[in-house]
């Protein structure tokens, strides 16, 4: 699998990207099925490189190794970018995220004004719960707006 994602956009705007990648599915239960996962991300800010963001997965190099999955299946990806992240808000979301048991992450400060994150978890559902509190310190502390369920079903 290969992604590549390009994103243009002028510094007063607003970028909120997640993404999830999962072991694939087999009768027999075994997991990750595919042979590489390539996903970059690329995010121009008022035409200049910002972000580059290469997430490469290959089962054949032993994911449950340190500095791989650590023995998690699933691992997630966030990115926001709006103007006024700061650490202040960081350091909400990390506050927010101690609840959260079943998964790990990794928070950081862009070099532009945002923010990336990483999950590792064993579902999907806990992905989602990382990227759900995320997104609700972000749009009240930001907008001082609720939630919004974006996920169909």
């Amino acid at each position: 699998f290969s992604q590549i994602t390009n994103v243009y956009m002028e510094s007063t705007s607003i970028f909120y990207y997640t993404d999830i990648i999962t072991p694939g599915w087999s009768e027999d239960g075994k997991l990750f099925q595919y042979k590489k996962i390539s996903s970059k991300l690329k995010l121009f800010i008022d035409d200049e490189l910002q972000v580059f963001d290469h997430q490469l997965l290959m089962p054949g190099e032993n994911l449950q190794q340190l500095m791989q999955l650590e023995g998690y299946t699933h691992i997630g990806t966030l990115f926001m970018i709006h103007p006024q992240v700061d650490e202040n808000l960081i350091e909400k979301i990390r506050v927010e995220l101690r609840s959260v048991k079943h998964s790990r992450f990794g928070i950081s400060a862009l070099s532009a004004k945002g923010l990336s994150m990483r999950v590792l978890a064993f579902s999907t559902p806990e992905i989602e719960e990382v990227f759900s509190v995320c997104e609700e310190v972000i749009r009240h502390h930001l907008e001082n707006k609720e939630m919004i369920e974006w996920r169909k079903w």
